[in-house]
């Protein structure tokens, strides 16, 4: 694949540069010192040092990709489903707002060439690392832990988004990956689960670094619960959200005042912002925060959300900012936006003074997982226990234990939606994997069209449950096949 071959220079050039990178931009998360020449890549992996600063490279890279990991999965899918809207500045025109995502888009190709470019540093680094015999047994098998995590990671957003079009290269050697075939979605959900597992045989409780930005065993866990979630198997999704539960390095859940704070226990893995060119803490903060009071904000949350709050929720309290915007300066008349606002700091001065990291595992989810899990096997006791739970830390009252099936569904897609607003592509996700309460395959199907009726050049159909693929990589790439309707 041409893509293939882009990134393949990109992942050389990024292991022959990671020393000055590091020593600029992850010094606290290496906590190593580095060597001050360039490392040839086949010795990147044969000291603990070099190696801990290769595998740490591969989340500053994630922090470049603003299509991606780094603000995009959050921004594209909430537009994309009833989270977000666009102001009056580019209504007509987003296609993610208006489901318009073409082959040829933009959009799609940065998308695809950000997630594919993560998995080929991933594999580089699988293989250099087994290779390795010159590496302390613990660190070679923290680190290898780390890279089937973040493997693992990238495919299960790779998949929910291109389902079975997507390739899944599981080597960097260039004549393997430039004719990878399209994969059925169960094939690379069974490869993730895998992934996963070979990450919790080599990871601890112990993080590796203070901030959380690099994964321990828990983060393998939480992510495994969700795959099996997803792919309906529910007792092992107890089994692992238990383990989380469990640990004791999470809980209590603190309150949403303070969950998106850099101190908070409630993350579980999360990104740390880059101080090149400007530290930007996280990139919702930067998306979504209003600046200033003058001009509508770009995005704003949509109305169907917005009345979805119970009155008193303190997530509303915490996690929804209101900005009064003037139609004229200095004029007393204000119409009032609201914003995402689970994070306030779209800017810092250095690492040590942002109080905000970019949260992309928390231990709530794993509630809302143990919910809907145990309302799969029938145990509603169970699961409307864990649903108070998420309710309890929001303030508000619990439900009550003898809710029907219709009841405990309904609860569970609440919650669901409130607590993952914004936040890593949750609400489009949840939409598409859940059936239709009409009895369609698709809840999306119901409720996106729905939330988006009147928008200007909206379009909806059930083949957009899935983006398509880039026709730069269908013409690089003859083994991949097109998703239907594109």
């Amino acid at each position: 694949m041409k893509r293939t071959i882009r990134i393949k220079n990109k992942v050389i050039s990024l292991l022959l540069g990671f020393s000055a990178l590091c020593i600029v931009s992850c010094k606290k998360a290496l906590e190593v010192p580095l060597p001050s020449n360039l490392i040839l890549v086949q010795n990147a992996y044969n000291d603990d040092g070099t190696a801990i600063a290769a595998v740490s490279s591969m989340y500053t890279q994630m922090t470049k990709h603003t299509n991606f990991e780094w603000g995009g999965i959050t921004a594209n899918t909430s537009l994309y489903s009833d989270d977000i809207q666009r102001s009056s500045s580019g209504v007509t025109t987003n296609n993610f707002y208006i489901a318009n995502l073409t082959a040829a888009g933009s959009d799609v190709k940065s998308m695809m060439a950000e997630a594919y470019s993560t998995i080929l540093y991933i594999n580089t680094s699988i293989e250099q690392l087994t290779a390795s015999a010159s590496l302390s047994p613990p660190i070679k098998k923290q680190l290898l832990g780390e890279c089937y995590f973040a493997r693992a990671y990238t495919y299960f957003y790779i998949v929910n988004y291109w389902g079975s079009a997507a390739a899944m290269p599981l080597t960097s050697e260039l004549t393997i990956s430039q004719v990878s075939p399209s994969t059925p979605a169960d094939k690379i959900y069974a490869q993730i689960i895998a992934d996963l597992k070979l990450a919790q045989a080599n990871l601890t409780n112990a993080y590796p670094v203070t901030d959380k930005g690099r994964p321990n065993l828990q983060a393998a866990n939480a992510l495994l619960a969700r795959v099996y979630l997803y792919s309906g198997k529910y007792a092992d999704a107890i089994t692992q959200a238990s383990a989380v539960v469990n640990s004791g390095l999470y809980s209590p859940l603190p309150s949403p005042a303070v969950s998106f704070l850099k101190t908070s226990n409630e993350i579980i893995w999360c990104l740390q912002g880059q101080a090149s060119p400007t530290l930007n803490p996280t990139p919702d903060a930067y998306l979504f925060f209003p600046t200033n009071s003058y001009f509508p904000p770009t995005y704003t949350l949509t109305p169907s959300l917005l009345a979805s709050f119970e009155p008193g929720d303190l997530r509303y309290t915490n996690w929804v900012y209101t900005v009064a915007v003037s139609a004229v300066i200095g004029s007393p008349v204000k119409t009032n936006y609201y914003v995402p606002g689970k994070y306030k700091q779209p800017t810092a001065s250095s690492i040590s003074s942002a109080t905000e990291n970019y949260v992309l595992l928390r231990a709530a989810e794993m509630y809302l997982v143990l919910a809907e899990a145990y309302y799969k096997t029938g145990d509603l006791p169970n699961a409307v226990a864990n649903l108070n739970v998420i309710r309890t830390r929001a303030g508000l009252a619990n439900l009550s234990p003898s809710l029907t099936m219709d009841q405990c569904r309904a609860a569970i897609e609440q919650e669901n939606r409130i607590e993952f607003f914004a936040e890593q592509g949750h609400r489009f996700f949840d939409l598409k994997r859940w059936p239709g309460i009409s009895g369609g395959k698709w809840r999306s199907d119901e409720v996106i069209p729905v939330s988006k009726a009147g928008v200007p050049n909206f379009t909806w159909a059930t083949y957009k449950n899935y983006f398509p693929i880039s026709d730069l990589d269908l013409l690089s790439d003859k083994n991949l096949i097109q998703n239907p309707g594109y």
